[in-house]
């Protein structure tokens, strides 16, 4: 278990974080020691301009599609707030994500510029800061050697992905993917044919395991797990979003797991 140690910042008020989503709070206390204040803001119904951020804040986002709406609100503020993305605007062009917590270097890259940003702000806290990212790296460091255990163990490996949240899962171990077509959206389309391509890739035995997004699945997914389960392939419940209680590299790790175990249930 990490030890993460607590900052006595001198500001006269403590640095306001604004996130899209848990994982986000969770890096940004862990790194700070829990001497920030954190804004947990959901996504406006409508981009009317009338989200309203703190001055001067420090944004955290995936600076994805589904994030958009916080850097435009960051422009509105005076001090203009600060605005820390997972992924650059080329990277994150074309992502829909919560939380892209399968990208383990860019994680590492988010998380050393929070580090860089909260040691700018409140520098009297930079060593302890630097403590913190330090403990929480070498726990990355963990989750990065489970990574490239799967993907040594079961090079080449073909699985189906029912979303493109799953391919990107996939990808990060090298693995071929089948199921969704290249164009296909994240989360399972509602078409005849994708869905009878996705049965198709099932029924065939195309990939070893079945991923798929927990958090967005549709009600055709239930199907497909079924369809799944009755041909011997397992099947893994992918998740975007942070659950209670949890810190991000553990969660992280737990997915890792089970897909390793998935395989290990697969293999011949």
């Amino acid at each position: 278990m990490s030890v993460f140690f607590a900052i006595a910042s001198a500001r006269a008020a403590p640095l306001h974080v604004v996130v899209p989503a848990r994982a986000y709070a969770d890096l940004a206390e862990t790194i700070s020691g829990g001497s920030v204040s954190i804004s947990l803001m959901a996504a406006p119904l409508s981009h009317d301009g009338s989200l309203a951020l703190p001055p001067d804040a420090l944004v955290l986002c995936s600076g994805t599609r589904a994030d958009a709406w916080l850097p435009d609100a960051a422009l509105r503020t005076a001090p203009r707030s600060t605005v820390v993305e997972v992924y650059g605007p080329s990277q994150g062009e074309t992502a829909d994500v919560a939380f892209p917590w399968y990208d383990l270097p860019a994680v590492t890259a988010f998380s050393r510029a929070i580090a860089n940003e909260i040691s700018r702000r409140e520098p009297e806290a930079a060593m302890h800061v630097a403590l913190n990212l330090m403990r929480l790296l070498n726990d990355f460091g963990t989750v990065q050697q489970r990574i490239n255990e799967i993907a040594k163990d079961y090079a080449h490996s073909d699985v189906i992905v029912a979303d493109e949240f799953s391919r990107a899962v996939a990808r990060q171990l090298g693995f071929g993917t089948k199921g969704l077509a290249a164009h296909d959206q994240r989360s399972l389309p509602s078409s005849a044919s994708t869905t009878a391509a996705l049965e198709d890739a099932v029924q065939r035995r195309e990939g070893s395991i079945f991923l798929y997004d927990m958090d967005v699945a549709r009600p055709a997914i239930k199907e497909l797990i079924a369809a799944a389960t009755d041909n011997g392939i397992p099947v893994v419940a992918l998740q975007e979003t942070l659950p209670t209680g949890l810190h991000y590299q553990t969660w992280a790790m737990r997915q890792w797991n089970t897909i390793h175990g998935a395989l290990n249930e697969a293999a011949p």
